[in-house]
Order: structure tokens, then sequence, then C-alpha cells
């Protein structure tokens, strides 16, 4: 029997086809929010502290129209981090918007209590019911796998694991590694695919 694991490492990043059918179960139910904040999870790779804390302006300009790039500062590190937003997300991100006034200042992803975000628990949960929707063993999927999902992608299509490492705001390469779980046959096998 599998075992729930509680070492966010042990999540599974998710596929870019599981990452598809996540977003058309989503999209179909017009969940613009879960969306949004879907989409934002893989593209910011921020931990579930940040991602539910970013205000409206933060991601949008003086005109509201969404940024492509935006900086935020890490709760658990205090470091800022820089990300892109694609235009799927981007699109996402404005039809949630949309749905309802945001302004300036106030959360992208207002909680239950009137000044609040959403909160980390309630984030989990709606992950949780994402994951379940999609057919995936609900155990080996976390709101982490978001963060993590394209990381493991831009490194498996670059193998620049200084990118990767500077995406997550890690401080040392060897951390982004043990992050994304790269072992010593791992570094091998690529060192035997360069010919020199």
């Amino acid at each position: 029997m599998l075992k729930k694991s509680r070492v966010r490492g042990e999540m599974k990043p998710l596929s870019v086809r599981e990452v598809r059918t996540i977003e058309s179960i989503l999209a179909t139910k017009e969940r613009w929010r879960d969306l949004a904040l879907f989409r934002l999870g893989i593209d910011s790779l921020l931990r579930a502290s940040d991602l539910v804390r970013i205000y409206v302006d933060e991601i949008t300009d003086h005109n509201g129209k969404i940024v492509t790039r935006a900086e935020l500062m890490m709760k658990k590190t205090k470091r800022k981090v820089k990300f892109a937003i694609s235009t799927d997300t981007a699109e996402a991100v404005r039809r949630w918007i949309d749905t309802r006034p945001a302004f300036s200042g106030e959360w992208l992803f207002p909680g239950r209590e009137a000044g609040d975000h959403l909160s980390e628990v309630q984030y989990r949960k709606l992950a949780k019911s994402w994951f379940a929707a999609c057919g995936l063993d609900v155990r080996r999927y976390s709101t982490h796998s978001l963060r993590r999902t394209k990381a493991a992608e831009v490194y498996r299509q670059t193998h620049n694991i200084e990118a990767v490492s500077r995406l997550l705001g890690h401080t040392t390469v060897t951390q982004t590694s043990r992050y994304l779980g790269i072992q010593d046959e791992d570094a091998l096998d690529l060192a035997e695919k360069v010919k020199i």
C-alpha cells in the first residue's frame, strides 16, 4: 500500500498531458478562479504560501493588462523571485479578473473573509480536487507538484540547472539537483551523450 508522502520533494510533477487534461476540465466547468490559480501555480513556480498572497497589481500593469513578467518577494526566503506569465496563463487570469471587480491592492485570490486571501488549506483542497478529476492518485500530487511541473520541464528540455535554480529561487544548484531528484546516474547519462 502506498503511504502518503510528507516530503514535498517526493510529490510528482504533472506531465504536459496531465496539465492539458486539468485545464480542459476546469475550462469546461467554467471554474475561472481555479484555472487561473492552476495556471499561475505552474508558471510562477511559487510555493503555495506565496501564490495565495498575490495582489492584483503585482501581475497587472497600470492599465489593468496582465504583465508578461512579474517579480514577487517570497515569504519563506525573503528574497525576490521573477517569473514569466504565458499567454495561456494571462488569459486564464484575465477571465478570472473579469468575473468580479478586482482592483490594485486587492488579493488576486480573495478568501471567504473580507480582506483576506485564499487560505493555503483551501488551495490544497482545490488542487486535490483537480488531481482527482484527472484520475491521478492524490497521494502522489500536491500543490507542490505545480511548483515542480515547470521546473522539471525546463530542466528536461534544457538541462540548464542554473536557470531552474534561479526560477525556483534556490540559493545553490545542489539544492535544485536534490529538488529535481537528479542522481549521479542522470549526470553520467548526460555526460555520455556529449561527444567531444
